[in-house]
């Protein structure tokens, strides 16, 4: 891959890592390259966000995978994880957002991973495993619970208490802060919504998950993938 040409804003601490994941996506490289090379998608890798100025892109941009080589490191360490399995599995994993949702389902990490597991043949898996492996099954199992429930309710309540978070999912954030503070924005909502509806049965929250914040953060996204699906209903879109 030519890196001047078609990750402008790519340095070389990352191109290398980038290069290797596509290897391993080889059903979706094309694809990948196509969209950024015609504008579709940037890759900016920078250990910090200066002024807008910075990025220039030779062409309109609809939608960035943005790399922080620092964090991603700091990341790494604090998980207790090798740091370059770690830095392979965030840009698989930023790729598997980008196109999960071509560029609007950036905070749903359920569906990243599930997309990585269909089209990485398998290369991923022991990744995905090993580095979030606790995290990942309480909120793939919050996800599937969040959803059942959410199909249960009504249209019109579920609507009237989280439309307002649709925008909210499909922005697209440079930074982890503004991803958590929408994360929280939701949950919150999520519980306040529980507790609005007591009375009728809640069996579905396990005793042992009360208390656990990645169950009930894929207990939010599971009811926003509900939502998404009523908005596509009403309007043609999420």
């Amino acid at each position: 891959m030519d890196r001047l040409k078609r990750f402008e804003y790519c340095g070389n601490k990352l191109f290398s890592y980038i290069e290797e994941v596509l290897k391993l996506l080889p059903d979706k490289k094309e694809e990948f390259l196509s969209d950024v090379g015609n504008g579709t998608l940037q890759v900016v890798c920078s250990d910090e966000i200066e002024c807008g100025s910075k990025f220039t892109f030779s062409k309109p941009v609809k939608s960035i995978i943005y790399l922080n080589y620092k964090t991603i490191k700091i990341e790494a360490v604090r998980k207790g994880v090798i740091v370059d399995e770690f830095l392979f599995y965030c840009i698989a994993h930023e790729i598997a957002h980008y196109f999960a949702g071509k560029g609007e389902s950036w905070l749903w990490e359920k569906e990243a991973n599930d997309w990585l597991r269909k089209w990485g043949n398998g290369n991923f898996d022991k990744l995905i495993k090993d580095i979030n492996y606790q995290a990942s099954v309480d909120e793939d199992t919050g996800y599937k619970d969040g959803y059942d429930f959410a199909l249960k309710k009504d249209k019109e309540i579920l609507w009237n208490s989280f439309n307002y978070y649709i925008n909210d999912m499909n922005t697209q954030a440079l930074n982890n802060r503004e991803e958590i503070e929408i994360v929280e924005q939701i949950k919150n909502e999520t519980i306040f919504f529980l507790l609005k509806i007591k009375s009728e049965s809640l069996e579905f929250i396990k005793e042992e998950k009360k208390d656990n914040k990645d169950y009930f953060k894929g207990i939010s996204f599971g009811i926003m993938k509900r939502v998404r699906e009523i908005s596509k209903e009403k309007y043609g879109q999420a």
